[in-house]
C-alpha cells in the first residue's frame, strides 16, 4: 500500500514543527490511524533536510549541496 504523507508533513509545518516534527508526525499518524510502516523524507523552507520512519528495515538516503554522492543507509 502506498500513501502519501506531504499534506500531513505541511500541514505540521503549517504550525510551526521543523522539518524533524514535521517528518515525526507524518509517519506517526499513519502509524496510529493504520498500523503500518512508512517512511518520509522532508525539505522546509530554509533548507533543513530531515526524515523519519517507524520500521528499521526502511532503506533511505541523504544527499546534501556540496556532497559528492548521496549517502545511503538502513
Amino acid at each position: 500500500m502506498r500513501i502519501l504523507l506531504t499534506k500531513t508533513a505541511c500541514d505540521s509545518m503549517r504550525i510551526g514543527l521543523d522539518a524533524q516534527g514535521a517528518a515525526s508526525s507524518a509517519v506517526n499518524v499513519l502509524s496510529n490511524l493504520l498500523g503500518i510502516e512508512a517512511g518520509i523524507i522532508v525539505i522546509d523552507n530554509r533548507g533543513g533536510i530531515s526524515l523519519a520512519q517507524n520500521t528499521p528495515h526502511m532503506a533511505h538516503a541523504w544527499f546534501k549541496q556540496g556532497m559528492p554522492e548521496p549517502v545511503a543507509g538502513l
